[in-house]
């Protein structure tokens, strides 16, 4: 640590001695104030035909419906090629994709921009939700003389601030933040912050990445291959901890690190290699194993209930989601037939019980909905965003093509989830590049999804006969109980009893069958066995005419054969 911190003094050093631009000094350790300002965007509502899926709440495909969401679509939030998004616990949807922080309290309707006093051209952006509630962002803004610009709300202040960092790694493109929640000492150790954060490069240099301890000056390194150069290698379970921030501050997916809860996070180095997790006591990286020397997995978020969430490729088209809620000791397992391909964003909120992934495969961008309430992932809706007509690059190769550099996805309070996406529709015109209309990534902002009505599922249980012994002029009766596995109610439902094909009085009729109901008894007239020796069959039948319309025609009857012998019923 003392060799990082030397490091870092000489850095701050030169930074000071280059004179390198800066838009003004930190005031109170806060920064200087920003405005926000009220913007225009375009925007518009997209309704596709046909392009949900919700799978309802039985195994197999029964209850399976298709239909329409609408989609308010928001162009020019980010740059030409991505947009990174976030959503605070109160609902506020971010976007930095660009040189500005931009957000919207109604869903897309209306937007402001955080904007720092000093002008930007076009930037690349990255942002995270603090626990405390502060809102931290940077963006690299290369065209307007290689400003490193970070951005802060403050809870307390109730304002934004910005300040200009000499320091930073020569290439930003793309930068990536995380905040790791604390408390954290700093200092001497007499004083604590809620959080810090570290930002790392996307293209170039990984390591270091700088971290800060106020959300605006970044100033200290935070390098797992120097911390690895006089490390102890650790062994241990996931130290996740349960906490409702866990839920709101979850990095993008590619960012440089994943928070486990407090004072942990998790990363990975291209150039030590290998999996490393954070020391609370001095900020230090440790070379990380599981328990029999596996590598942790890392393409994982936490959630409020300190539960890991990971998800992974299971073969072609299978898509494995695992949870844990012991530390990645033991694991749930559900797989689904779903692509799962790269670029990927993925996040999870047990408070909201949704979990969501967001992909691009074959120019077609998606996005998966799990229910995360209970210990096993269940698979709720698939989304096809957009119309999957355009082609798009993610590489500095494809700068005369569209762009599409990354995908991203958030989950609002309500359980409706925000994306990005790219189709022949999304022209835009981003500014700073000089284009006059070009295809980039817009945000979808999910609405309202119109299915088609539930249904119920009818089924009744196999006969029983009452007496074992026919008494009292020869007669027995048979009852059964119906069931509805559907979500709808299903009102005067019929049930007809045969004997041998021939009905045994007249149909019973329950006045409703309610959704979900797993049992309602009925019983047939008395049947007379007077004379019947012999070997005979029972059916019973749940809306015989079919006059209610069902998830499934062919699970209504079921019948029990049965012997008459002297009287007695043999089954």
């Amino acid at each position: 640590m003392v060799k990082l911190r030397i490091l870092q003094a000489g850095l701050v050093a030169l930074a000071v001695a280059a004179g390198f631009p800066a838009s003004g000094t930190a005031t109170g350790g806060l920064g200087v104030p920003a405005q926000a300002v009220e913007v225009t965007k375009e925007t518009s509502t997209m309704s596709i035909a046909d392009s949900t899926t919700d799978y309802g709440k039985l195994a197999s495909a029964v209850d399976d419906r298709v239909g329409t969401t609408e989609w308010r679509v928001v162009k020019d939030t980010g740059n030409c090629c991505e947009n990174h998004l976030g959503v605070s616990r109160d609902g506020r949807l971010f976007d930095v994709g660009g040189s500005f922080i931009n957000y919207t309290d109604d869903r897309g309707l209306t937007w402001k921009s955080v904007q720092p006093l000093n002008p930007l051209v076009n930037g690349e952006g990255s942002m995270a939700m603090a626990p405390n509630g502060d809102v931290i962002g940077m963006t690299w803004d290369a065209y307007s003389g290689d400003h490193f610009v970070a951005y802060k709300y403050d809870t307390v202040a109730g304002k934004w601030f910005t300040l200009d960092n000499p320091i930073h790694e020569p290439f930003y493109d793309r930068p990536w933040l995380t905040v790791i929640p604390g408390p954290f000492a700093i200092g001497l150790g007499a004083d604590t912050v809620p959080y810090v954060a570290v930002v790392q490069g996307g293209t170039g240099v990984k390591d270091p990445m700088l971290m800060t301890t106020d959300g605006l000056s970044y100033t200290e390194i935070s390098s797992p291959f120097l911390d690895g150069q006089n490390d102890n290698p650790l062994t241990a379970w996931f130290p996740t901890v349960a906490d409702p921030m866990n839920d709101w501050i979850q990095p993008i997916r590619s960012a440089p690190a994943t928070p486990l809860g407090p004072q942990h996070a998790l990363t990975t180095s291209s150039n030590a290699g290998g999996v490393y997790l954070m020391d609370s006591a001095d900020r230090t990286w440790d070379a990380w194993t599981l328990p029999g020397g596996a590598p942790p997995p890392t393409y994982i978020q936490v959630d409020s209930a300190g539960r890991i969430h990971n998800v992974r490729s299971a073969g072609a088209n299978q898509l494995e989601y695992r949870i844990s809620s012991d530390g990645g000791q033991t694991w749930t397992s559900a797989t689904y037939p779903l692509p799962f391909g790269g670029l990927t964003d993925f996040k999870v909120n047990k408070s909201v019980g949704i979990g969501a992934i967001a992909l691009r495969l074959n120019n077609q961008d998606w996005v998966y909905k799990f229910d995360i309430s209970g210990d096993t992932a269940q698979l709720m809706r698939r989304y096809r965003v957009g119309l999957g007509d355009n082609p798009a690059g993610s590489s500095v190769g494809a700068l005369t093509n569209p762009r599409m550099d990354f995908q991203n996805v958030v989950i609002l309070p309500d359980g409706h989830v925000a994306t990005s996406f790219l189709d022949s529709t999304t022209l835009s015109h981003p500014p700073g590049t000089g284009a006059l209309g070009r295809i980039g990534p817009a945000l979808a902002i999910e609405l309202d999804t119109t299915l088609p009505p539930v249904k119920p599922d009818l089924t009744v249980s196999a006969p029983t006969v009452s007496a074992k012994r026919a008494k009292g002029g020869d007669s027995v009766t048979f009852a059964v109980k119906v069931a509805n596995g559907g979500e709808a109610s299903a009102p005067n439902v019929a049930v007809r009893f045969l004997v041998d094909g021939v009905a045994v009085g007249s149909d019973r009729t329950i006045a409703q069958v309610a959704g979900g109901s797993t049992s309602s008894a009925v019983s047939s007239d008395a049947w007379s066995a007077a004379k019947k020796n012999g070997t005979h069959v029972v059916e019973a039948v749940v809306d015989p005419a079919n006059t209610v319309a069902e998830l499934d025609e062919d699970n209504n009857s079921a019948s029990l054969s049965f012997k008459v012998r002297n009287n007695r019923i043999v089954k």
